[in-house]
């Protein structure tokens, strides 16, 4: 390396980093822990932050090595505060499962490190390699899980949608079916009501009729008590000329005597026996009011039980 050059120093430091971390569980711990150091590393896997030149390939490969050093020594227990399946997933977001696995295998270190093929650092290598594969057929099946997953979400759904749609089909007819039984009922109701209101009309007229007849009957009554007064004359009047009329009879009498009496009895007893006019007027009223009033009565009592 050139003295002076930055990214052969940050090659020395990550190989450091690389066999502190291998040989102590602990510092992996610490490494994949840091809020500042591990962004730092995953960073550095970046193509846009790392060198394009040969430096950066050895770089990325070095950083790669440290961060597949850290998953083999962390716990892989989900309830962990940094698992391997989230650091795995920082990886997979921030740069990309296949990119990390090829800056990985790249092997940087191993070549210009001076450890030989059958070293402890190659066979570490090859360790993350196949573990880095494990990870990538399990990111496999995990996305063919979310994919199955996801087609039986949306059957689900689609049955659930479908048997909603029958319910409010089912609902729907119910509801139309109500709806015809209330118009039915409400016709009814209106037919009943016109009817009532019709009876209740002819009622009234009735009632308006009979309440006229009455006030012609209050008035001819008042007319024929307003006579009365004069009766006392009339009777005086006519009892004069019933005097009058035997007196005339018995003249007629004494003039055809030489008749037989069944005769003349015959021709003259309508004389004494003739109806005077007002007896005649007021046996019509008599009558007339009390045809009115049984009308009345017969009415009255009906007329509650039909309303």
């Amino acid at each position: 390396a050139v003295v002076g050059d930055p990214s052969a120093s940050l090659c020395s430091l990550l190989q450091l980093v690389a066999e502190w971390c291998n040989g102590c569980t602990s510092a992996s711990e610490v490494l994949a822990r840091s809020p500042a150091q591990l962004p730092e590393l995953v960073a550095l896997l970046e193509p846009s932050t790392s060198p394009s030149d040969s430096q950066g390939v050895h770089v990325r490969g070095l950083t790669a090595l440290v961060l597949g050093t850290c998953l083999l020594q962390l716990p892989s227990q989900e309830d962990a505060l940094v698992s391997q399946g989230r650091l795995m997933e920082i990886l997979a977001a921030r740069v990309g499962v296949d990119a990390f696995t090829r800056a990985a295998e790249v092997r940087i270190w191993l070549e210009r490190g001076g450890g030989g093929a059958g070293s402890p650092a190659a066979g570490m290598a090859e360790d993350v390699a196949e573990h880095f594969k494990d990870l990538i057929k399990m990111q496999d099946k995990v996305q063919q899980l979310k994919e199955e997953n996801t087609e039986l979400r949306k059957l689900t759904t689609d049955e659930d949608k479908t048997l909603l749609l029958w319910k409010v089909r089912a609902l729907t007819k119910q509801c139309e079916a109500l709806q015809a039984q209330s118009d039915l009922l409400q016709a009814s109701r209106g037919s009943v009501e016109v009817a009532r209101l019709r009876e209740r009309q002819q009622q009234r007229a009735v009632r308006q009729e009979l309440e006229q007849q009455l006030q012609v009957l209050a008035l001819a009554l008042d007319e024929a008590e307003g006579k009365e007064p004069l009766r006392p004359l009339q009777q005086a009047t006519e009892s004069t000329e019933v005097d009058s009329l035997a007196a005339e009879r018995d003249e007629l009498l004494a003039v055809r005597g030489s008749e037989p009496g069944t005769q003349a009895a015959g021709f003259l007893a309508p004389l004494g026996f003739a109806p005077s006019k007002p007896n005649r007027e007021v046996t019509a009223w008599e009558a007339a009011a009390e045809r009115l009033g049984h009308q009345a009565m017969t009415l009255s009592m009906a007329g509650p039980a039909k309303v």
